[in-house]
């Protein structure tokens, strides 16, 4: 899904641009309206918290524009990077169906973000007055366990192979085509790779630095990777065609 540019977002462009998705895309375009009728534009600063684990429930994103991270906190206080949340992803739906649930994730703005908003109130107004809607997010809800099902699954290939993976999720979600690769329009580091795949920071060192010898990628410091998505993408099994063919559903 392409990124817009323009840092003035009107409801109209959120939109437009959510309707590409293939969750928000697919439903009946009254209903689209419905729900953005419910909801707000809003601005994070980079560094800005969206929500953190054990928050109540405030309502439901979508990201419009930035760098969003879900994290993970693990038993010994370590965080782990768990998802990038690319511009076009639905996210913070999963509590909403529980009144008593708090938040299990952090998400943070790794960059200045824009979202759209729907606050809790209101999605508890529409999905209780309408039953369609409440079944629409019900199916947004199963997409979500099925990203999350599909990522333990995957915690069970070699190393190699989830790089690969999370690189060119990440390319879908923030990747930026020129003549000479996919920019990921994002700063990540190693040590931020490392996190999102489960290794030791040490080995994702090796690892690029081998591929970086390959012709794999070039990695600028912190600043934004260039990528060959292609030969990445060979380096996929045949169930990976799932990433390409189904993970832009949001």
């Amino acid at each position: 899904m392409n990124v817009m540019i323009d840092n003035q977002w009107t409801k109209e462009d959120a939109h437009k641009f959510l309707a590409r998705g293939r969750w928000f895309g697919s439903l009946p375009v009254p209903m689209q309206e419905k729900i953005l009728s419910r909801c707000e534009v809003v601005r994070f600063p980079a560094g800005a918290v969206l929500y953190k684990f054990g928050d109540a429930v405030d309502g439901l994103y979508a990201a419009l524009q930035g760098d969003l991270r879900a994290y993970v906190n693990g038993g010994d206080g370590e965080r782990f990077f768990f998802r990038a949340l690319g511009p076009g992803s639905w996210f913070g739906d999963a509590n909403l169906l529980d009144p008593q649930a708090r938040r299990i994730i952090d998400v943070c703005a790794a960059s200045a973000a824009t979202v759209l908003f729907m606050p809790e109130a209101h999605y508890r107004e529409i999905t209780e007055s309408d039953p369609a809607i409440y079944r629409a997010f019900v199916q947004l809800l199963l997409l979500h366990a099925r990203y999350a099902s599909r990522i333990v699954i995957e915690t069970r290939s070699e190393a190699p192979i989830r790089t690969a993976r999370a690189l060119v999720r990440l390319a879908r979600a923030h990747g930026v085509a020129g003549d000479d690769g996919t920019r990921l329009a994002m700063n990540l580091s190693q040590a931020d790779l490392a996190s999102l795949v489960g290794v030791s920071r040490q080995y994702m060192n090796e690892l690029i630095a081998r591929w970086e010898e390959e012709g794999l990628l070039r990695w600028n410091g912190k600043s934004q990777p260039l990528l060959d998505t292609e030969r990445l993408s060979g380096l996929l099994g045949p169930y990976d065609t799932w990433i390409l063919e189904h993970e832009d559903w949001v």
